[in-house]
C-alpha cells in the first residue's frame, strides 16, 4: 500500500495561523462587498431588476406559487426544482420580493468564494487558496450570475462544497463526511441533474482517497453511504412526482427535450429551442408536447414526451453520426469561447448598466488559459484529480446539450483555483529561474490563447447582437409599461431604433421597428423600413402585408394595391388583404362635407386615416348623443384602430354602453362592438362572454354569415388578442 500522504494527513486549513485565518475571511467581505454595489447598481439602472423576463420571470413565478401555497401543479416537475424552491422559501419569509431573491443569491455567492478559499487551501496552500478566493471575489460571470433569479449560483454553491467535503472525508477517512458529500451531490442534482454524471468520479475518488489517509477506511461502505446521501435528498423529489404526476420521474423531464435541442440537424449548440417550436417559454413546452403526440397519435405523459425526443435525438445521431462528431467538436470549441454566451438575456449590455462594472476584468479568458497552464504546474495529481475529473465530466454534459456561458460556470472554480497555482507557482519558478518549467508555461499559455481567441461565434458580431437583443427587449418592457402610461411610447422607438442601429442588416430588428412605428400612428416614418425589409425577404408575408398597410395608413394607396395583390400572390387564404384590395380597387375621393359624419368616418377609415374619423364622430356625438348609429361607429373606431394613438378601449365601453341603454333590444353589430371594446380594454373574459351570447343568437336566427364573423372573433379573443391584432 503506497504510504499516505503527509499533506493530506494533517487539515492545512487546521495549520493556518490566526493573521492567515482573519486574511482568508477577508475574502467573502471583498466578494459581498463587490456583489452588493453591482446589486444596488442593477436596481437603479435595469429595468428588469423588478419585472424579470424569461427563465427569471417562470422562476420568479414558480418560487411565488410555492411560497403561496400553490404548488408545481399536477405533474412530474419538467425542470429541477430545487432553486424555485430555496427562492420560495424566502418569499414565503419576506413576500414577494424580487430584490430580497436577488439579494439572496449575493450572499450565497460570497459564500461560494470563501468555500473556494478553503478548498484551495485544501489541495494547495494558503497563497493558492487566497489568490483563487481574490480572483473568485473578482470574476465578472460569477458576480454577474449571483444576481440573477436563476439557478447557476446555487449549483456552484453545492458542487463547490460537494468537493470540499469529499475532500476533507479522505483526508479524515470519515464516513459520515462521506454521507454529507453524498446529501449534498443529491441537493445538487435536483437543482441541476448534470451532476449525477460524476457519479464515476465519486468512486474513483473514493477509492483511491482511501489511500491518502492513515486511517483506514472501509470503501465500500463510504460508496454506500456517499450513495445513500444522494439517494435521500432525491427521493422526496422522485416520490413526489410519482403521486402528484403519476409516473416515476427521478427529479425532471426536460432531458429529452434538452437532449434533442443539442443533438439534430439544425442544432448549433448556442439555441436553447426545438427546431419547429415556439421561440417563448410556455409555447415551446406546448409545441414540444402537441409535436410527439400528434406523431404517436396518443396523449403522452411527461415521462413519455420526454422519452420521446430522447429517441429521436439518438436516432438522428445513428443517420449521420459525421454530422454529429463534427456538432460535438464544434459545442467544445462553443463551451471554450472566450464570449459568455447568452440564454436568458444578453449578459454585458445589461451587466454594464451597473456602475461596479468597471471591476470586470477577469473573465472567462483569463481563468480558462491560465487554469490550463496551472494544470501544467500541479505537483500532486492525486490531491487534484478530485477537482479536475469533475471538470472533465461535467464539460461533458454541458457539450452533450448546449453551450451557453452559464451552464460552463460550475467548472469556473475549478479553473480559478488553478489559476491561482499557475500564479503561485509561476512566480516561484522564475525566482528560481527554472527555465524548462518557465517555457512550459509560456508554450502552453500562448498555445491555450490561440485556441480560445480563435473559437467560435464570432465576437464582434454577437456583440453586436446581444447589443440589439437587449435594446429590444428594453423596448418590449416601455410597451408593456406604455398600456397604462402612454407617455413612455417614444420610448419604445428610441430603444428600437437603437437596436436597428447595432444591426442594420437584419431585417427582424428593422420589422419590429416598422411595426411599431405604425401601430403609433407614425406610417410615413415605418415605408421606408418595410421596404428594406421587403427588399431582405421578398416573400415574406408579413412583411409584405405591414408594407400594404403603412402605405395605405400614409395614403400610398396605388402602391398599398399592388403590395396587397402580392400578399394575395404569396398566400391567397389571406382573406384581410383580399377585403383591402377590394376596397381599394378604385381610387377613393376624398370625403365630401356633404355626407353624414358616419359615412365620412368611413371613407377616411378605409383610408387609414382613423384619428380624423374618430374625431368627426366625436363631434357628430356631441351634437347627436342619442343617434345610436354613431354611437357604434365610434365604438368600432375606437376599439379597432390599429395606431395606438387612437384606439381606445376604456372610452370605446364608454360610448358602447351609452349606446346599450339606448338600444332594447340591442343589435347583432352594437353586440360586437362592445365585445371589441372589452377586448381593446384587455378584458378578454367579459369579451368572449359577451361574443358567446350574440353568436348563440344568430344560430337561433338562422344568420350563418354573422356566425362565422362572431366566431372568428371568439378565436382571436381567447387567444387573448384583441382585433386590431388579426
Amino acid at each position: 500500500m503506497p504510504k499516505p500522504d503527509a499533506a493530506l494527513q494533517t487539515s492545512r486549513f487546521s495549520t493556518l495561523t490566526r493573521r492567515e485565518h482573519l486574511l482568508l475571511l477577508l475574502i467573502p467581505l471583498l466578494a459581498l462587498a463587490v456583489r452588493t454595489w453591482f446589486w444596488a447598481g442593477q436596481q437603479a439602472n435595469n429595468p428588469f431588476f423588478v419585472a424579470p423576463a424569461m427563465d427569471e420571470q417562470r422562476h420568479d413565478e414558480w418560487a411565488w406559487q410555492i411560497a403561496t401555497g400553490q404548488g408545481m401543479g399536477d405533474k412530474p416537475y419538467f425542470r429541477a426544482p430545487l432553486y424555485y424552491y430555496w427562492l420560495g422559501a424566502w418569499y414565503t419569509l419576506a413576500g414577494h420580493n424580487i430584490a430580497l431573491g436577488r439579494f439572496v443569491g449575493v450572499v450565497l455567492g460570497a459564500l461560494t468564494c470563501y468555500l473556494i478559499t478553503r478548498l484551495g487551501v485544501a489541495l494547495a496552500d494558503f497563497r493558492v487558496g487566497f489568490i483563487a478566493g481574490l480572483i473568485a471575489a473578482l470574476y465578472w460571470p460569477l458576480i454577474y450570475f449571483d444576481e440573477q433569479l436563476l439557478t447557476v449560483g446555487l449549483e456552484v454553491f453545492l458542487n463547490v462544497a460537494m468537493l470540499l467535503l469529499l475532500l476533507t472525508a479522505a483526508r479524515r477517512a470519515s464516513l459520515w463526511l462521506y454521507l454529507i458529500a453524498g446529501i449534498v451531490w443529491g441537493l445538487s442534482a435536483v437543482a441541476r441533474p448534470n451532476i449525477l454524471a460524476f457519479a464515476p468520479g465519486i468512486l474513483l475518488w473514493i477509492w483511491i482517497g482511501a489511500r491518502l489517509s492513515e486511517r483506514k477506511l472501509h470503501k465500500p461502505a463510504a460508496i454506500g453511504l456517499a450513495l445513500a446521501g444522494a439517494a435521500i435528498a432525491i427521493l422526496p423529489w422522485t416520490i413526489r412526482n410519482r403521486v402528484v404526476g403519476g409516473e416515476w420521474a427521478l427529479i425532471a423531464t426536460n432531458g429529452g427535450v434538452n437532449f434533442y435541442i443539442g443533438n439534430n440537424p439544425d442544432a448549433d449548440g448556442i439555441a436553447a429551442v426545438v427546431p419547429g417550436t415556439s421561440p417563448g417559454w410556455e409555447g415551446g413546452y406546448q409545441d414540444t408536447h402537441r409535436i410527439a403526440e400528434e406523431e404517436m397519435g396518443r396523449p403522452l405523459s411527461e415521462g413519455e414526451v420526454s422519452q420521446y425526443w430522447f429517441r429521436k435525438g439518438l436516432s438522428w445521431i445513428a443517420s449521420a453520426p459525421g454530422q454529429w462528431l463534427a456538432l460535438t467538436f464544434h459545442k467544445f470549441r462553443l463551451f471554450w469561447s472566450p464570449i459568455e454566451i447568452p440564454n436568458n438575456q444578453p449578459i454585458w449590455p445589461f451587466a454594464k448598466r451597473a456602475t461596479a462594472s468597471w471591476l470586470f476584468i477577469i473573465g472567462f479568458p483569463i481563468i480558462a488559459c491560465l487554469g490550463i497552464v496551472g494544470l501544467v504546474f500541479v505537483r500532486d495529481w492525486r490531491r487534484w484529480l478530485l477537482p479536475v475529473t469533475y471538470a472533465v465530466i461535467y464539460m461533458g454534459t454541458v457539450v452533450l446539450f448546449f453551450c451557453p456561458g452559464r451552464y460552463r460556470l460550475p467548472i469556473a472554480p475549478v479553473l480559478i483555483l488553478l489559476t491561482a497555482v499557475a500564479l503561485v507557482r509561476g512566480i516561484e519558478y522564475l525566482r528560481e529561474r527554472h527555465a524548462k518549467r518557465v517555457l512550459g508555461g509560456v508554450g502552453t499559455l500562448v498555445m491555450m490563447s490561440l485556441f480560445l481567441f480563435t473559437n467560435p461565434p464570432d465576437r464582434q458580431v454577437i456583440a453586436a447582437s446581444n447589443e440589439a437583443n437587449a435594446e429590444r427587449a428594453l423596448a418590449m418592457y416601455y410597451v408593456r409599461l406604455s398600456r397604462d402610461d402612454p407617455s413612455v411610447r417614444p420610448d419604445i422607438i428610441a430603444h428600437l431604433e437603437r437596436a436597428v442601429a447595432a444591426v442594420p442588416d437584419d431585417p427582424r430588428f428593422r420589422m419590429t421597428l416598422a411595426e411599431w412605428f405604425g401601430r403609433l400612428g407614425r406610417s410615413a416614418e415605418a415605408v421606408p423600413h418595410f421596404e428594406r425589409v421587403v427588399a431582405a425577404m421578398p416573400n415574406d408575408v408579413a412583411a409584405r402585408w405591414g408594407l400594404a398597410e403603412v402605405l395605405r395608413a400614409s395614403n400610398q394607396l396605388n402602391r398599398a394595391r399592388a403590395e396587397y395583390e402580392r400578399v394575395l400572390a404569396l398566400d391567397p387564404a389571406h382573406e384581410i388583404a383580399r377585403e383591402r384590395l377590394t376596397l381599394l380597387s378604385e381610387p377613393l375621393p376624398r370625403p365630401a362635407p356633404s355626407t353624414t359624419p358616419a359615412e365620412r368616418a368611413r371613407t377616411l377609415v378605409t383610408q387609414g386615416r382613423w384619428a380624423e374619423a374618430a374625431e368627426i364622430l366625436r363631434e357628430a356625438v356631441e351634437v347627436q348623443p342619442q343617434n345610436i348609429a354613431l354611437l357604434i361607429n365610434l365604438t368600432e373606431v375606437l376599439s379597432l384602430s390599429p395606431a395606438d394613438d387612437v384606439r381606445d378601449g376604456a372610452a370605446a365601453l364608454k360610448y358602447a354602453d351609452r349606446a346599450m341603454k339606448l338600444s332594447n333590444p340591442p343589435s347583432v353589430r352594437l353586440v360586437n362592438a362592445l365585445a371589441a371594446a372589452y377586448a381593446a380594454d384587455g378584458q378578454f373574459e367579459n369579451a368572449i362572454a359577451i361574443s358567446e351570447q350574440a353568436l348563440q343568437i344568430c344560430k337561433q336566427g338562422g344568420h350563418q354569415a354573422q356566425v362565422a364573423d362572431i366566431t372568428a372573433r371568439l378565436e382571436l379573443y381567447r387567444a387573448g388578442k384583441a382585433l386590431h391584432e388579426r
